[in-house]
């Protein structure tokens, strides 16, 4: 995605040394240039595997094997059903599921000040970059 303007400028020609970010870090830039319609597609399987796999230790905030042995093996398979489920109603219930995250969000702030809900956001952002998702325009039918 080049910039007709500005021909030094285009998608993905920031890196991390460039930008002032440490490795591994994604920059705004990069995060702005990324096309995520585009630049990626889901497993052929479905998301299940993967949201089980990447997602359960970015929200938990523990590996699997770390999770498990706190709150039992079944737990990491609950939360991605519970996740994919959430995902499911969000998208068709958009104006309910947003209301209950600002209930939740409030809950949060005020029943556990300890934790931080704009860590939510990093988790969000870094579940986006784990996941990142296509949509195939030409195989969808009206």
């Amino acid at each position: 995605m080049d910039n007709p303007n500005n021909p030094e400028v285009g998608a993905n020609q920031t890196n991390a040394a460039t930008a002032g970010a440490r490795s591994g870090e994604v920059t705004r830039q990069e995060r702005h240039d990324k096309v995520w319609l585009r630049d990626t597609s889901l497993p052929d399987d479905g998301p299940s595997d993967d949201i089980y796999r990447l997602t359960v230790p970015i929200w938990c905030e523990m590996t699997h094997e770390d999770l498990a042995e706190k709150l039992g093996t079944e737990y990491a398979c609950g939360f991605a059903y519970g996740l994919e489920k959430g995902l499911i109603l969000a998208n068709l219930r958009p104006e309910w599921a947003r209301g209950l995250y600002h209930l939740v969000r409030s809950h949060y702030v005020q029943a556990h000040p300890e934790e931080d809900p704009l860590d939510w956001e990093e988790q969000a952002e870094r579940t986006v970059w784990a996941i990142p998702v296509a949509i195939p325009w030409r195989e969808i039918e009206p």
